[in-house]
């Protein structure tokens, strides 16, 4: 682990606080085409105090991660080539069926429309960008929790499927 942090983004970026809690150790995956946004949220994330944040620029590529292990909260961007968002939804739906995993979707695309397909589709939480580094942050620290109270919930707070105590 290197002693100093590498440079920001060239925007300004308001730090949300450093989280020490239960959500720190969440297991965040990115999924998004451009490197930049992927740095950048990795950068993000890990100075708000995650430190399991994975980044995949492929929507196959993810679909194969989440056969390995289940995030806590798949950050999902929309237009991606190959595999959009909304075709990845589609098919993690079976996925997501099976195990406790909480998706926000973070798109260039302020649509409301955009954002009520992707919602339909399964989506828990929808942002447009640009967004302040503390409402993304904030998202998926919720999220987190929640994924987390139905991992305890319906799995015993495994990622692999497990039985419904009811």
């Amino acid at each position: 682990m290197s002693s100093r942090a590498p440079n920001p983004p060239s925007h300004a970026v308001v730090l949300p606080e450093i989280d020490t809690g239960t959500t720190a150790d969440a297991y965040v995956l990115l999924v998004d085409d451009s490197p930049y946004v992927l740095r950048s949220m990795t950068w993000l994330l890990e100075r708000a105090g995650f430190v399991w944040v994975d980044a995949i620029s492929d929507g196959r590529e993810a679909l194969r991660a989440l056969q390995r292990r289940t995030p806590d909260v798949l950050v999902l961007d929309v237009c991606m080539p190959d595999l959009d968002g909304f075709a990845f939804l589609d098919e993690v739906a079976a996925h997501r069926s099976k195990t406790p995993m909480s998706i926000l979707v973070v798109s260039g695309d302020p649509s409301t429309r955009t954002r009520d397909e992707m919602l339909a589709r399964g989506a828990d939480e929808y942002l447009a960008r640009p967004c302040p580094g503390s409402e993304l942050v904030a998202c998926i620290r919720r999220l987190a929790s929640r994924a987390r109270a139905l991992g305890e919930e319906g799995s015993g707070g495994d990622c692999m499927p497990g039985p419904n105590p009811s």
